[in-house]
């Protein structure tokens, strides 16, 4: 036994404390909670350790038949009692002696798990979460003296259950507690996220505490560096796992809206950099690509942009600081640029964009190295912006093209009748339908198929992708169309016009269509169709950036999807065959 523990160094003490400690040893309950109380008023004085801890020994827990009895006996009674007072006084004292950690985990933990389950039983005693989080205090403070507490399953399960009682009904006791778990966070990472996971009760439940956990660090009366340490800390623990379903259930409860929160707190600190503050601004934004990344679909760029993700660049770049240049460069021009294809994301931009450009000061702006790669970000969503207002628009009519690539009316999309088969394709007239039929649409009705739209596009998505690309087909068909002629003369009619948006911006190219047998080929049946429409059909495959992220490789994927320009007449196509002898 360790000396501190010995029931001799009570002799230590001052007379009147002496004698109340010698009592309390012998079995009196008054005099126990005397030295519960000289515990908390003097959380340093080590020499009464012992009284606590002889009564924690754990051969003296209530066997299961003496709980099993419907009216506890008064030795029962008592016992529980003297424990629930030890693990109180415990508790109160705020160190302890080194070295005396593991015979005092040793008796604290079977005694925690026996008063867990049977402390209600006691008249007055405390309720379980006051409990719980006493315990894990006590605990906490023996990782500090031996670094490696706080990594045992039982612990990790506890702190768990500690965190949920917080959020669930809060008490000076569990906030203490969640305080001291917060700071644990800031110091250690050995925890292992399964344990957690158990105490919570799910992977989803842990998330939620975790994000909660950000909050209440940013909301707290922490001084700031006490806060950057504990974001720190979150953070780290929220990197304890790379597993998809845990990324996952981070993101599908606004993980990503604490990260910008957390951000925008720790801007304001970032002049000259300390360590920490350094260490929270890093994570958190690399925790914000991993996040946001992590499936098809820009919801997690919503979610940023409406957290105040574009103030926060905007402030930074007005603050002209260069260590933060590479960050902020990659999160225009890799995250929020390319997403300006996506209806949500403008919709989100709209309402943000002016408060952002008011958060930026002109003249540290434009001597900022990152002044272009705002600049170019803007010019893009006041472009986009006005595209959507276009689609917006009453005025706007959803037309179609007849799909008897031979006829080239357009008319509004409910003038047209449906195969009845394969539910897809529309046509103007029964004598389109039948010419279609015989043509290639009887092969190919039972399986027939649009070519590809991206999966993570929704409806809505689709109809403004294709609107944006005719918007933008418009804008640049002289420029368009000298390509082709170009193209024309190098590979032949059947051309294909590429419209690349993965950088945000719009990329313009013109290029053969792929036969059958070439490597990545377009659909075949697609490229019959667009010879039988005699040029009215003008195809083109629109490359965007998915949102999705590999986490091995850090790549950005992409995706292919072919938009035809439809005209009612091959006039076009027929004069720049004539320009390309």
């Amino acid at each position: 036994m360790h000396q501190s523990l010995r029931l001799g160094i009570l002799s230590g003490l001052e007379h009147p404390k002496l004698a109340a400690a010698k009592a309390a040893v012998n079995g009196s309950l008054p005099l126990l909670r005397v030295m519960v109380q000289a515990a908390a008023m003097d959380p340093d004085e080590k020499r009464i350790l012992p009284v606590f801890y002889y009564h924690l020994d754990p051969t003296k827990i209530p066997s299961e038949d003496e709980m099993d009895m419907e009216i506890l006996a008064t030795d029962t009674v008592d016992t529980i009692t003297r424990a629930l007072l030890c693990v109180e006084g415990l508790y109160n004292l705020t160190t302890f002696p080194p070295g005396t950690h593991f015979e005092l985990y040793q008796c604290v933990w079977p005694w925690a798990h026996f008063l867990d389950a049977h402390g209600s039983r006691i008249l007055d005693a405390p309720a379980g979460d006051v409990i719980r989080a006493r315990v894990f205090c006590i605990i906490v403070n023996f990782d500090k003296n031996s670094g490696t507490k706080a990594s045992a399953p039982e612990v990790g399960i506890l702190a768990a259950q500690v965190w949920s009682d917080y959020f669930r009904e809060p008490n000076p006791t569990s906030e203490l507690a969640l305080r001291r778990l917060t700071a644990l966070f800031g110091v250690n990472d050995e925890y292992d996220l399964d344990h957690f996971i158990e105490g919570a009760g799910s992977i989803d439940a842990l998330a939620i505490l975790v994000v909660k956990l950000v909050h209440y660090v940013l909301n707290s009366d922490f001084i700031p560096e006490i806060k950057t340490m504990n974001l720190g800390g979150v953070l780290a623990f929220s990197k304890r796992s790379k597993d998809h379903a845990w990324l996952s259930a981070l993101r599908s409860h606004k993980f990503i809206a604490a990260i910008i929160s957390a951000l925008l707190f720790v801007e304001r600190l970032i002049e000259v950099p300390t360590e920490k503050v350094s260490y929270v601004y890093n994570q958190a934004w690399l925790t914000f690509f991993r996040l946001s990344g992590l499936n098809s679909g820009y919801t997690g760029v919503v979610e940023a942009v409406n957290a105040g993700i574009l103030q926060l660049i905007a402030s930074i770049i007005g603050r002209n600081l260069q260590w933060t240049e590479t960050i902020i460069h990659g999160m225009i021009t890799f995250t929020v640029q390319p997403a300006t294809v996506y209806y949500p994301v403008l919709a989100a931009i709209e309402h943000i964009l002016p408060l952002a450009q008011q958060a930026i000061s002109a003249p540290a702006l434009k001597s900022s190295a990152l002044y272009p790669d705002w600049q170019k970000f803007v010019r893009i969503a006041l472009d986009r912006l006005d595209i959507k207002k276009k689609f917006d628009s009453r005025e706007r009519i959803s037309r179609k093209t007849c799909d008897n690539p031979e006829c080239g009316k357009i008319l509004r999309k409910t003038d047209f009748k449906r195969c009845s088969d394969c539910k897809q394709q529309l046509y103007c007239s029964k004598e389109c339908q039948n010419n279609d039929w015989r043509a290639s649409h009887r092969e190919l009705c039972q399986y027939t198929r649009r070519p590809e739209s991206p999966a993570h596009l929704t409806n809505r998505d689709k109809a403004f992708l294709r609107f944006l690309v005719a918007h933008d087909y418009e804008q640049h068909k002289q420029d368009i169309f000298l390509a082709r002629i170009v193209g024309i003369r190098r590979h032949g009619a059947n051309l294909v016009t590429f419209f690349d948006y993965s950088n945000g911006g719009l990329r313009i190219d013109v290029g053969p269509l792929k036969e059958e047998g070439d490597e990545d080929h377009n659909d075949p049946d697609y490229l019959v169709r667009v010879r039988r429409s005699g040029g009215r059909m003008h195809p083109i495959v629109v490359q965007i950036t998915t949102g999705q992220t590999s986490l091995q490789t850090g790549q950005t994927s992409l995706h292919q999807w072919i938009i035809s320009i439809r005209s009612s007449s091959s006039e076009v196509h027929d004069k720049l065959l004539q320009l390309s002898p």
